[in-house]
């Protein structure tokens, strides 16, 4: 440790090695947890963006092959299931992650 630290008188500190060091292993720390992070936005982009796909590839179908009544309910129904499935994944992905 005496490369990294130095004693004057009853008190301790780094040298400046010693502060570079701690600085590099601040660094690396921060920069696996900020890519954890990236990940996990990226994995949640995805997943939200496939979700939205999904309700605007539905909704003219549900749209042209039921009367209005039925068609205002199937949509929020299928917009429901899509927003669980997007939530639940985006759960699954935060407690993996972070």
């Amino acid at each position: 440790m005496n490369p990294f630290v130095i004693q004057k008188k009853s008190k301790y500190s780094f040298s400046e090695i010693g502060r570079v060091v701690l600085f590099l292993l601040t660094k690396t720390d921060q920069s696996i947890k900020m890519s954890r992070y990236k990940r996990y936005f990226l994995y949640v982009f995805v997943v939200s963006y496939a979700c939205w796909v999904i309700t605007g590839a539905i909704t003219p179908i549900i749209i042209l092959y039921y009367s209005l009544d039925i068609s205002i309910i199937i949509f929020e129904i299928a917009l429901n299931i899509i927003a669980i499935v997007n939530m639940s994944v985006i759960g699954f992905l935060k407690s993996r992650y972070i």
